[in-house]
């Protein structure tokens, strides 16, 4: 999923401006490499992100975005820069309570495996409907 499914949506609520961002590993960003941290990408967007932040601002993470939306408002406090006066994430649950994924850890062909098995038995699923 990326920004497109927000496409939608209207480009203003009221007087607040909305700008979505399409990350890395995304529709037509898939051929960039994964950022690998949440960190990392927070450190990534920061400097693109400051010619906007010069009016009050909000950010909303959906699912996957969540994180990285958290992470880059710590990040903005940390190094005292505008922040958000709003962070709205949904379809995640809080950092805090974000289970380990196993999926972090594995390698490359670890990964590539356990996809494989992932997407053949999605497929017999379908085939059984």
């Amino acid at each position: 999923m990326g920004a497109s499914m927000f496409n939608a949506w209207p480009r203003r609520f009221g007087d607040v401006e909305v700008c979505s961002i399409q990350l890395p590993g995304r529709e037509n960003r898939m051929r960039e490499p994964h950022y690998g941290s949440y960190q990392r990408l927070a450190q990534d967007l920061v400097e693109p992100l400051l010619p906007y932040l010069d009016r009050p601002f909000a950010f909303f993470g959906h699912c996957a975005g969540s994180l990285p939306a958290f992470e880059t408002a710590r990040l903005l406090v940390r190094r005292g820069l505008p922040v958000p006066t709003r962070l709205f994430v949904s379809a995640q649950v809080a950092p805090h309570h974000c289970p380990h994924d196993r999926f972090l850890t594995m390698t490359d062909d670890e990964l590539r495996a356990e996809l494989e098995i992932l997407a053949v038995s999605r497929a017999a699923a379908r085939i059984r409907r």
